[in-house]
């Protein structure tokens, strides 16, 4: 007697499409983000480098420098016929897929990304360390420049603050957000 799986087999299309320009996550070498976004602008491929502005410290001198938001990837809006261009770029290692498939970043998540670098206490961890933390209510951002961004509380920290986590291409943004511009998300339940 065969044996009947109850899950159903989940599928995923190829989204590259022929003449519709679609958002890819592009997983690059260490360290070769800036360089990448040149190659490619010379391309005339349409890119996108999430930078934000840090301070670092050298031997008793401060410097401000800008720094991926998201290290090793950069975004890429491209059709069918300009992903082997992106490929053939040099320090390009491959594109985020599911299987074989790539999955396109919906334009939302790209402009949430540009509005999260507005905002100045963010944290990028990887999943795997975020996923040490107590999840706790679900949470929704109603105002400033994150609002309508979606997230999972993973502490409280004093009376007004507290840190959230948004998902993004496999990766955890932790902020530190003020409560007055949270309200909680009511779960809802499967009957």
């Amino acid at each position: 007697m065969a044996k009947v799986d109850s899950k159903p087999e989940i599928t995923y299309n190829n989204q590259l499409h022929a003449s519709a320009p679609r958002w890819f996550a592009v997983r690059l070498k260490f360290k070769s983000e800036k360089m990448v976004l040149k190659m490619l602008e010379i391309k005339q491929i349409q890119t996108y480098l999430p930078l934000k502005q840090v301070v670092r410290v050298w031997s008793k001198k401060r410097r401000e420098t800008e720094m991926p938001l998201i290290p090793s990837f950069i975004f890429v809006k491209i059709v069918a016929s300009q992903y082997v261009k992106v490929l053939e770029t040099e320090y390009v290692s491959t594109f985020l897929k599911f299987g074989k498939n790539l999955l396109s970043i919906p334009e939302q998540q790209i402009d949430w990304i540009r509005r999260l670098l507005l905002e100045d206490d963010i944290e990028l961890v990887a999943q795997e360390k975020a996923a040490a933390y107590i999840a706790g209510d679900e949470v929704e951002v109603v105002a400033g420049n994150l609002m309508g961004m979606r997230g999972r509380l993973v502490k409280v920290q004093g009376k007004e603050r507290v840190l959230i986590e948004i998902d993004n291409s496999g990766y955890v943004l932790q902020m530190n957000i003020d409560t007055q511009f949270l309200k909680k998300i009511a779960v809802q339940t499967a009957s």
